[in-house]
């Protein structure tokens, strides 16, 4: 059950992040304003990739659809390219390397999952 809360959380935490104003932005850190994978909810002090996984599996399956689905909608959010350029520039935001990386790893995480739940 503590999971399934921390995943309406999650998509709880997304709606706002999207839905925010650069100027409601202004005083938060960029790494305040993503909503992590993470039990917690904040910036992982370290990149468990493991944890990260089992979060998005666990999310998952208790979606609507396919599992693939859900981290094919998870990937595109956490696309690079599209989070930096699209949202993050909306609202004025920079992204520091360690921020970067994390959301590339991220990234590379719904990609295998996409790929292994393929099979």
């Amino acid at each position: 059950m503590r999971k399934k809360r921390r995943w309406e959380e999650y998509e709880s935490a997304w709606e706002r992040f999207n839905s925010i104003s650069s100027e409601e932005a202004r005083s938060l850190s960029v790494r305040q304003l993503i909503p992590w994978p993470t039990a917690s909810g904040h910036f992982p002090d370290t990149l468990d990739e493991e944890n990260i996984r089992n979060f998005f599996v666990t999310g998952a399956s208790g979606c609507p659809g396919s599992p693939r689905d859900t981290f094919r909608e998870q990937r595109n959010r956490w696309h690079p390219d599209r989070l930096r350029s699209q949202r993050l520039a909306q609202l004025r935001k920079d992204v520091d390397a360690e921020t970067e990386r994390a959301i590339t790893v991220i990234t590379q995480i719904l990609n295998g999952l996409v790929c292994t739940e393929g099979r």
